[in-house]
């Protein structure tokens, strides 16, 4: 059975000959959970971890300025990775149950939508495929031939 975590526990500071790259994404969890909260999950089997998301308003990514479809929307979350790890684990539903618990929590927390950029071609890109989203409800708010904007409304708003 799954087990799903959040980016709950962190360290309190990283030791010496830590990689640098892991020191400062713990650097923006912690500051991205102090000022927003949970930004994040882990997924489990056993005591494997096999997958992990991150999200947050996008003005914590500065990085999806960059894409050509940007920027996201507003009243959006930005669901910047969703990824299971191995590829055996693929294809078993666990992304399902990963992005699942994510639209759960953001739609108790009263958020009204996520978007993500989605990949068209690789399955080994952290965005994750399109048709994933696509098949959970997510609608291509703005196309391109390689990173589509996607979008889900956690909320059914009346059109005006």
């Amino acid at each position: 059975m799954p087990l799903l975590g959040t980016s709950g526990a962190l360290p309190r500071s990283c030791r010496w000959g830590e990689r640098r790259a892991i020191c400062k994404e713990l650097a923006w969890l912690r500051r991205v959970r102090n000022e927003w909260g949970s930004c994040g999950k882990l997924l489990f089997v056993g005591n494997e971890p096999v997958g992990y998301a991150q999200y947050a308003p996008a003005q914590f990514f500065p990085g999806a300025l960059e894409y050509p479809t940007g920027p996201v929307s507003e009243d959006a979350v930005l669901l910047a990775c969703l990824f299971i790890t191995k590829p055996q684990w693929r294809g078993q539903g666990l992304g399902s149950l990963l992005l699942k618990a994510i639209l759960d929590e953001l739609s108790a927390r009263g958020f009204r939508a996520v978007e993500t950029f989605a990949r068209r071609e690789s399955a080994e890109n952290p965005s994750g495929p399109l048709e994933f989203y696509l098949g959970h409800g997510f609608f291509v708010l703005r196309d391109d031939p390689e990173f589509p904007l996607l979008r889900r409304d956690l909320v059914n708003i009346p059109q005006v």
